[in-house]
């Protein structure tokens, strides 16, 4: 995969928010998934879908979360068949999610449990951003920062979850008077990557080259201790 253009070429002010449930604790279990179009801050399109978990199966602790249950998906679609139309939605679009780490988890495994390939995407977290432009709040679960802003909640309603995510990004941005790449690039931030062989989360952390010559630096610096101790003591 090769690297994005600049941002404003790329997405300009346009993104697409997504949120998926599942039927079990397995990530591969989506049994729901919702995807809101944002063009220049407004809702321009959108998208929901029950989906048929992998054998219909659920946990009844999910249901009591979200309220869907097997009755409701015995006749829905597969993973594979509703993310197509998500897809006509997110193609050449930034992707946000509410816990990228969730959700890109859900899309990962399903599509490797029915072998199928998604599309590759950019995609952005506005939990992680949150946490680190908002480190004061302690909390920054969805319900905890639409309380906050003041944006329209029915959680775990994969809809509703979609559309507030979306509402929260665009009000970070408000809230920092920066446009989003130069938040990002305040809390040093790189986009995730969804592809199937070059997988790339959300991240901040240093590159693993920096963190390897991190960890060079350290061994030499302790060398160089221990060598003069080891000098010290001969001279004695």
């Amino acid at each position: 995969m090769t690297d994005h253009p600049p941002w404003s070429e790329r997405y300009g002010h346009s993104f697409v928010a997504i949120d998926f449930e599942t039927a079990t604790s397995a990530r591969e279990s989506a049994c729901a998934v919702a995807a809101v179009v944002f063009e220049d801050g407004e809702v321009a399109d959108s998208y929901v879908s029950l989906i048929q978990p992998p054998g219909n199966e659920y946990d009844s602790f999910n249901t009591s979360i979200h309220g869907i249950g097997p009755s409701d998906t015995r006749s829905s679609p597969t993973l594979p068949e509703v993310w197509q139309h998500v897809e006509a939605l997110t193609r050449d679009s930034l992707v946000i999610a509410h816990h990228t780490a969730f959700d890109m988890s859900v899309l990962r495994r399903g599509a490797e449990h029915y072998a199928y390939e998604p599309t590759e995407f950019a995609f952005a977290c506005s939990y992680r951003l949150s946490q680190s432009h908002l480190p004061e709040m302690g909390r920054w679960k969805l319900d905890v920062l639409a309380d906050k802003f003041g944006i329209p909640l029915v959680h775990h309603d994969p809809m509703s979850d979609a559309q507030a995510a979306g509402r929260l990004w665009l009000a970070l941005s408000h809230l920092s008077g920066a446009g989003h790449s130069e938040l990002l690039q305040l809390h040093g931030y790189r986009l995730g990557r969804f592809d199937a062989i070059d997988y790339r989360p959300f991240s901040n952390a240093k590159s693993s080259s920096a963190k390897r010559s991190k960890w060079h630096d350290f061994k030499r610096t302790r060398r160089l201790i221990q060598a003069d101790g080891s000098t010290a003591r001969m001279s004695r």
